[in-house]
């Protein structure tokens, strides 16, 4: 994917600006309402001129006044054989997140993605894609961003049965196994990154030893459409032997208005190739649920349903809309959010 980016080229600037404008009719949610910056990234990508193999990526986050790491890693590009990837990178994980945020269907991930996946880690990982089947393993330590300094594996593999000029059946699983020392807790924002709320939240636990994900996929397209449905159940081995398991899941379904083919690449649906003079709408609905409830931990049940509309003026530009009902289990857990953001890619 990293090649795909340079298009042929040796070395290659870029960057991201994502402004947006989020309007809040929950009561937990009061006075977060306004415009904000989701994202604001810039990085240098390349091709070793003496190994032509290897090739590298380095990209900062700039949204919040700070430089933070957003991707530094090499890859060693094996051809047929698989690839290497060694440094700061995604944690080998579920289809949803390892779909980039530019191809989303929605601005953010269905919530059990955000409850349950980890961020990105100073990682060694290997890659392989078949024409109709592919995996990803990893072992994985800290993240200097968030202070974090758990290690663990984690791997995924999928399976294309059936692939066809219009049409392609997906589906997959994934393991992530976290060995723990330092308190764990599991929350999520509802689908949206520009409030601090947390309608889920388990607090945090410092008896966790291990914590376990798990994950199953399974996705179609035909033509205009796109679905995709996950499963998610993560487990929490406590020091005395006990365990609290903890579900999530989400359906969502994207169909261009314009005719666009979907477009399925290594594993995942990315947005598709608009021509300079052409244009595309995009319709998506979702419904994803959350549970974090079981036995002395209670961090609370969500819902929520969302209506999502994209436009594509161009390759490089998207608009986006969003309206999220949440039904969150909490006092003022109810209501829903209106959410209006400009991607540039440049």
């Amino acid at each position: 994917m990293l090649r795909k980016l340079l298009h042929g080229r040796r070395l290659v600037f870029f960057g991201r600006l994502e402004p947006e404008l989020a309007m809040y009719h929950v009561p937990a949610m009061k006075g977060d309402s306004g415009p904000g910056l989701r994202r604001f990234r810039v990085g240098v990508a390349g091709i070793n001129p003496r190994w032509e193999s290897i090739s590298y990526k380095f990209e900062l986050d700039l949204t919040d006044g700070t430089s933070t790491l957003s991707n530094a890693y090499l890859n060693w590009d094996w051809r047929e054989k698989g690839a290497f990837t060694l440094g700061y990178q995604d944690v080998v994980q579920n289809l949803s997140a390892q779909t980039g945020s530019q191809s989303q269907l929605f601005m953010e991930a269905p919530q059990p993605v955000d409850t349950f996946s980890l961020t990105k880690r100073f990682a060694i990982s290997y890659d392989w894609y078949g024409q109709r089947s592919g995996m990803h393993v990893m072992a994985f330590g800290r993240d200097p961003n968030n202070d974090n300094d758990t290690r663990g594996y984690a791997g995924r593999a999928y399976f294309n049965p059936h692939r066809s000029g219009d049409g392609i059946f997906h589906f997959g699983g994934a393991i992530v196994w976290e060995n723990l020392d330092e308190p764990v807790r599991l929350r999520s924002k509802p689908e949206s990154n520009h409030t601090d709320v947390r309608l889920v939240d388990t607090g945090e636990f410092g008896d966790v030893d291990a914590q376990i994900h798990y994950s199953l996929e399974a996705a179609g397209a035909k033509r205009s459409f796109t679905t995709r449905v996950e499963l998610f159940q993560t487990t929490w081995k406590r020091i005395d032997g006990t365990r609290n398991t903890f579900n999530g899941a989400y359906w969502e379904g994207g169909y261009f208005l314009t005719g666009q083919s979907f477009n399925y690449q290594q594993g995942k649906f990315v947005r598709p190739r608009i021509g300079d003079t052409g244009v595309a709408w995009e319709l998506g609905l979702r419904l994803s649920w959350v549970e974090l409830n079981d036995q002395d931990v209670q961090g609370g049940v969500e819902r929520n349903a969302g209506l999502a509309l994209n436009y594509y003026p161009r390759a490089n530009v998207r608009g986006q809309f969003n309206l999220i009902q949440i039904n969150a289990d909490q006092p003022g857990g109810d209501g829903y959010l209106a959410q209006w953001r400009l991607q540039w890619s440049f």
